[in-house]
This record gives C-alpha cells, structure tokens and sequence, in this order.
C-alpha cells in the first residue's frame, strides 16, 4: 500500500500547466512496481506538463534518499536546519530524466503514453 501526496504547484505563465511540482510518497510491503510509478510520473510529466519534479527528503532518512537516487532523482541542495530532527535534502528530477515514462510521448511521436519497461529493484 501507498500513498501519494503532490503540492507546491508551480504554474507556467504561458498555459494552465504547471512548471514543477514536489512529490511525496509513503509505503509499506510491494507498493513500488513499474505500474504505480509509471502512473506517479506520467501524472507529473505528462499529465500536468511539469517539466521538474521536486522531493524533499530528511538527512537521516538513509532508506528513502536511496529509493529517490533509485528513481532518478538527483540531490540539488541541503537546507541545514531545516526541520527539528535536522537537515533537509532537495532533490530534483527533470521531465528528460524520467527514466519511467514513455519518451516518445515527451518528443510528441504519440498520442498516449505506455508503460516503461524498466523495474526498480528496493
């Protein structure tokens, strides 16, 4: 099981899709399958034309800052301080990157996305 939580929209100027956003997710047993992120990033990428994706991650939380490293997300930043237990990892994952969506469907080749192949070994 799993839950997602998406905020910190940031609009585009020019349309009624957004720029980025930040993700959040928690879970518990076999919840990361290709299916489940392959619809988390479709959402963000495809679905709100982001073209960043934003994750916030705990200093001393080793287990999900390999999880984000696994997904493709890369450390832009620490905030030191920035919550009672400590510091505060930004991570960030580019619309390009995303290694679970369709990259026909970034170019415009197609008109709906498909599954990635690739599986996330936890």
């Amino acid at each position: 099981m799993a839950a997602v939580v998406f905020d910190r929209f940031i609009p585009k100027k020019e349309d009624d899709t957004y720029h980025a956003c930040t993700l959040h997710v928690a879970g518990e047993g076999l919840w990361a399958t290709n299916e489940f992120l392959f619809s988390v990033f479709d959402y963000v990428f495809n679905q709100l034309g982001c073209v960043r994706c934003n994750g916030l991650v705990e200093s001393w939380n080793e287990r999900a800052i390999r999880l984000n490293a696994r997904l493709g997300f890369t450390q832009e930043a620490i905030l030191e301080k920035a919550t009672p237990s400590g510091d505060l990892i930004v991570m960030k994952m580019f619309r390009n990157e995303c290694q679970w969506i369709d990259k026909d469907y970034l170019d415009g080749r197609i008109s709906h996305s498909r599954k990635a192949k690739r599986a996330i070994p936890l």
